[in-house]
């Protein structure tokens, strides 16, 4: 990241993490 990224920067890795968890996990329940 920048040296002056946004406070709510990591919350994109969060969401990133959590939407990659959840669509892995619905990808195999629908499967």
């Amino acid at each position: 990241m920048d040296s002056t990224d946004p406070i709510y920067s990591p919350f994109f890795g969060v969401i990133g993490a959590v939407s990659a968890v959840v669509f892995c996990c619905l990808g195999a329940a629908y499967v």
